[in-house]
């Protein structure tokens, strides 16, 4: 395991992420407010992700409808806003001048930014339809103009450096959607079919990038609490199997969903065992907790280490605003840097790449003392 190299894709082999023949950890973070934010707000992210010795930043690649701040990548339905784009433009470049890679999330499931529910109103509007949220999985005009915006997207040149998002090697992922839920099929077979196409769609398109769900690793077994009845309409080992998914994903909130450590932990290890069985590498892609950051980061990234979890990403770094005070806490999960919390993460990511260099460079001495 190695710092990530900025030039060159971020690939998978088996259960590991590699950069060329290297093995290497994703120990990172979520911002979603990078793209309709001022330059001095973004660069402030990304110098304290680095200070933070952060590797990834997983990002929204959408404000659909109403604009944010005065930006929107896509006003109206197929129509795709140019300054939004330079926008977007604007925050890889900046991730590639820091040597921060990028998960780009293409769609929420929530109606924040306008999410699934914007295509929805949007095609009801147009078509004279009467179309609900987890349509948008199975309707064929809703497919239809998100592989459309999707294409669009991944086809784009970027304005500052001149490369098409589809070849540039700062992008670590594309990922279909955050959070999708269809909470009206508890076979979890609409989201399977829906992720199936699109992973299968971009793939024909780019083959340079890996694809993920951006599911919170919710499953369909019998017997179970809310998380594993299929309730939330997604099974996440049968998505783990498709083949143009790259590696699996999983949100931890145990304050907000009410999970005891046994249940935190049975949940993750069900993740590790799904990781195993399928061959392909985990990440923690989003947690947190609102009243014990410390206690509690300390405790999961030791187990994260402990259980070689090949990835984690906490939700979220806060930075400072224009004026120099403290982005707002809004939903409680805020790490601002410096702080005690954002010290365990910086120690946590230098101990996975400090731990994965010693390894590197022993079997590179058993290799030459074989030779010799």
């Amino acid at each position: 395991m190695m710092a990530i190299s900025f030039m060159e894709f971020v690939t998978v082999s088996d259960e590991n992420f590699m950069i060329g023949n290297k093995n290497t950890k994703i120990i990172g973070t979520n911002n979603y407010y990078l793209i309709y934010e001022s330059q001095m707000m973004i660069e402030d992210i990304f110098q304290k992700a680095k200070d933070m010795n952060l590797s990834t930043i997983r990002i929204q690649g959408y404000i659909n409808g109403l604009a944010a701040n005065n930006v929107t990548l896509q006003p109206i339905l197929g129509i795709y806003d140019e300054f939004g784009f330079k926008k977007l433009d604007n925050v890889i470049c900046t991730a590639q001048n820091y040597g921060i890679k990028l998960v780009i999330n293409l769609v929420n499931n929530w109606e924040a930014f306008g999410g699934m529910d914007q295509y929805i109103t949007w095609i009801n509007q147009k078509l004279n339809m009467q179309l609900k949220h987890d349509d948008f999985y199975a309707n064929a005009f809703a497919r239809i103009y998100f592989m459309k915006y999707i294409y669009f997207m991944i086809s784009r040149i970027n304005t500052c450096n001149g490369i098409a998002y589809k070849d540039d090697p700062t992008i670590m992922a594309w990922q279909l959607a955050n959070e999708p839920r269809s909470q009206s099929d508890h076979t979890g077979k609409s989201v399977l079919a829906w992720a199936d196409d699109i992973s299968t769609f971009i793939k024909s398109i780019d083959t340079n990038h890996l694809v993920s769900i951006g599911n919170e690793g919710f499953l369909c077994e019998d017997g179970k609490t809310w998380m594993y009845d299929c309730s939330q309409g997604t099974n996440s080992a049968e998505m783990a199997k498709l083949p143009n998914i790259d590696y699996l994903t999983m949100h931890m909130y145990p304050d907000n969903w009410k999970l005891n450590n046994a249940e935190t932990y049975d949940y993750i290890n069900k993740h590790i065992e799904i990781s195993k069985n399928v061959k392909k590498p985990l990440i923690i892609e989003e947690f947190g907790d609102k009243n014990d950051k410390v206690g509690k980061y300390k405790e999961w990234t030791k187990y994260f280490e402990e259980n070689d979890i090949k990835g984690d990403m906490f939700w979220m770094l806060c930075g400072s605003m224009d004026d120099g005070s403290r982005y707002q806490n809004y939903d409680g999960y805020c790490v601002y840097y410096p702080s005690p919390e954002a010290t365990v993460i910086e120690a946590h990511s230098k101990k996975q790449i400090s731990n994965g260099y010693f390894l590197q460079i022993a079997w590179i001495v058993l290799a030459i003392i074989a030779f010799i």
